[in-house]
C-alpha cells in the first residue's frame, strides 16, 4: 500500500488481488455519492475492496451490505438496473438504493452482501442444479417480458451459496427489441450454467476429453426440459458426466452416403 500526500489530502492506494491472482491497483481517496433522496454517502475508495470489473469496483459497506462504485457509468443502463431492483426477483441480488454523483448522474448502488463459499457444484446434489436452473429461468421469463436482455451471464456473475445461487452484476443488461428475447435469455442462462460447470472442473476436477464432452451435453440442447431429463436419475452431476462419457456415440448412416 502506498501513500500519496497532496496538500492536506491523503490518498491511500491498495493492491487488490482476485482469486485468479490478477492484481489491480485501487486509487484511494474520498468519494461522495448521493442517493435518490439526496442524502450524502461517503466512501473511502482505498480500502474495503472485495471485487472489481471493467466498469466498477465493489466495496464492503457495513456488516451485510456492499457498495458498487460504477467507474464507467456510460456502459450501464440506470433504467434497466432500477427496473430489476423493483422487480425483486428471487434469483437476483438485492439492490437497496441507487447512487449518483453531485450532478445526479448514475454512479453506483448499495446492495446486499452475499457470502461466496467454495462450492463444488458437480458434487452437490443434482437437485441443487435443477432447482436453481429452473428458478433462474423463471426470473429470466420476467425479464424477457420486460424486453431486458441478460447480457454478460457467466460464472463470475453468479454466486454459489450453500442452498441457492444468486445472480449479481446486471450492469450490462439492456433493453432489446426482438421477438427472440425469450430464446436469447434462455441461451444466456444455459451458457452461464455451462460456464459454472466448466469453472468447477478447472478448480476441483481433472476430466478426460470424453467427460468434458459429456459435460457439454447437459446445457447444449435447445430444450429446457432436456436439462431435467439428462440429470434427474443421478445423485450428483459428476455421476452423470462419468456415466455419459462411457456411452458410445451412435452414428446414423444416411442413405446415399
Amino acid at each position: 500500500m502506498s501513500k500519496i500526500v497532496i496538500g492536506v489530502i491523503v490518498k491511500m492506494n491498495m493492491v487488490f488481488c482476485d482469486k485468479y491472482g490478477n492484481k489491480k491497483v485501487i486509487t484511494g481517496g474520498n468519494k461522495v455519492f448521493y442517493d435518490e433522496e439526496n442524502n450524502k454517502i461517503l466512501l473511502n475508495t482505498g480500502s474495503g475492496v472485495i471485487g472489481y470489473g471493467l466498469y466498477g469496483i465493489v466495496y464492503k459497506y457495513g456488516e451485510d451490505k456492499c457498495l458498487k462504485y460504477i467507474t464507467t457509468p456510460i456502459a450501464c443502463n440506470e433504467k434497466v438496473i432500477k427496473e430489476i431492483m423493483q422487480a425483486d426477483l428471487s434469483s437476483f441480488y438485492k439492490i437497496y438504493k441507487l447512487l449518483f454523483d453531485r450532478h445526479h448522474d448514475f454512479n453506483g448502488y448499495i446492495m446486499k452482501y452475499y457470502d461466496n463459499p467454495e462450492i463444488d457444484i458437480l458434487m452437490m446434489p443434482t437437485s441443487y442444479t435443477l432447482d436453481n436452473y429452473y428458478g433462474i429461468l423463471k426470473d429470466a421469463e420476467v425479464l424477457s417480458d420486460k424486453g431486458i436482455y441478460m447480457h454478460d451471464m457467466h460464472s463470475e456473475n453468479v454466486i454459489l451459496g450453500s442452498d441457492k445461487m444468486t445472480i449479481i452484476d446486471v450492469d450490462n443488461y439492456m433493453y432489446v427489441d426482438t421477438d427472440e428475447i425469450t430464446n436469447i435469455n434462455v441461451k444466456a442462462v444455459k451458457g452461464a450454467f455451462y460456464d459454472i460447470y466448466a469453472d468447477c472442473v478447472r478448480r476441483h476436477h481433472s476430466l478426460t476429453k470424453e467427460e468434458y464432452n459429456a459435460l457439454r451435453t447437459i446445457f447444449g440442447s435447445a430444450s429446457d426440459a432436456s436439462v431435467y431429463e439428462e440429470l434427474k436419475n443421478y445423485k450428483y452431476p459428476l455421476d452423470y458426466i462419468k456415466k455419459k462419457s462411457l456411452t458410445p456415440i451412435k452414428y446414423v448412416m444416411k442413405k446415399g452416403i
